[in-house]
């Protein structure tokens, strides 16, 4: 139901309502019980989901921020800026990764 109020095809108000007129019969109530029943699973199951996503996403994270890798990203930027002299697109490369290095190392930090 609440993903209909969110489409728009219910508002507050004629949800309201139709929750009173299946509450104010016996055979409303369980279809009500009946329904919570049924949709617990569906909503565990996009929870876990959701879940296990952002789990990969702290994997890939884990991953690609390892002390190796930004020791790595850290001479190839040192790199970059020893070389480039007059290149000012290189050297403003070379700083545009140092922050965002930075930005991901933050973001890591509790």
């Amino acid at each position: 139901m609440a993903s209909a109020i969110q489409s728009g095809l219910l508002n507050e108000r004629e949800y309201e309502a139709l929750v009173k007129a299946l509450s104010s019969t016996a055979k409303g109530r369980a279809f009500l019980n009946e329904h919570v029943e049924r949709a617990r699973p569906e909503e565990t199951q996009k929870l876990l989901d959701a879940v296990r996503q952002i789990e990969a996403s702290l994997s890939v994270l884990r991953e690609q921020l390892v002390p190796g890798r930004i020791a790595a990203e850290l001479q190839r930027i040192a790199s970059d800026l020893q070389r480039s002299g007059e290149d000012a697109a290189l050297r403003t490369r070379a700083i545009a990764d140092l922050r965002s290095l930075a930005d991901d190392l933050s973001a890591m930090t509790p």
